[in-house]
């Protein structure tokens, strides 16, 4: 029996008599586990980051401007 050639995102398995031993196949679901755990938590992570920057855009768009309404050239009106 050939050897098992690990590909480049597999664990390689320990042989053990031509059998795959339970704990590489622990190790490599141990791995796919953390991987998966990871994608979930970034992905949260992104859709509350995103979720976030909607609400504080909105928010700011919708606060009017603080500046007086007043004319900054007025006229003297004495000569009507």
């Amino acid at each position: 029996m050939g050897a098992i050639r690990p590909g480049p995102d597999r664990v390689p398995y320990q042989l053990d008599g031509g059998r795959q031993t339970a704990s590489a196949i622990d190790e490599g679901a141990r791995r796919a586990m953390h991987r998966m755990l990871a994608a979930v938590l970034t992905a949260l992570a992104a859709a509350a980051l995103a979720v976030g920057a909607g609400c504080g855009i909105v928010a700011a768009l919708e606060v009017p401007p603080e500046q007086p309404n007043v004319p900054l050239v007025t006229f003297d009106r004495t000569g009507e």
